[in-house]
């Protein structure tokens, strides 16, 4: 379960990151704009995922322990959003890929 927790922040963090304009800009170069209703639907599976990485945490180490795994995941997954948003935007589309990827197989096997 830690595996798919990880991956499930990493992939909330890059549907927010995405959702805000200047990162969609350097990120998606060639991607037209955005409507409101599609940044927010962005903004809420990014929640949505973040939310759902926290129940697979609470649920799989306890209510307690799960928040502190829950702050190292997130805390790790920002970090990398945040280098890979600095030095190579354009990477961002590929690890969403494959963040779900690892998600949906991690979840597949229960690891």
């Amino acid at each position: 379960m830690m595996i798919s927790s990880f991956s499930l922040c990493l992939l909330g963090l890059c549907l927010l990151s995405l959702a805000s304009k200047r990162h969609r800009k350097n990120a998606l170069p060639n991607f037209k704009r955005l409507s409101l209703l599609q940044t927010r639907v962005l903004k809420c599976f990014g929640f949505a995922c973040l939310i759902a990485s926290a129940l697979v945490l609470a649920g799989a180490k306890g209510p307690s322990l799960g928040l502190v795994y829950l702050a190292a995941w997130v805390t790790l997954a920002a970090l990398a959003q945040a280098l890979l948003l600095s030095y190579q935007p354009r990477g961002v589309p590929p690890l969403l890929g494959a963040s779900l990827a690892t998600a949906v197989i991690s979840f597949g096997l229960g690891i």
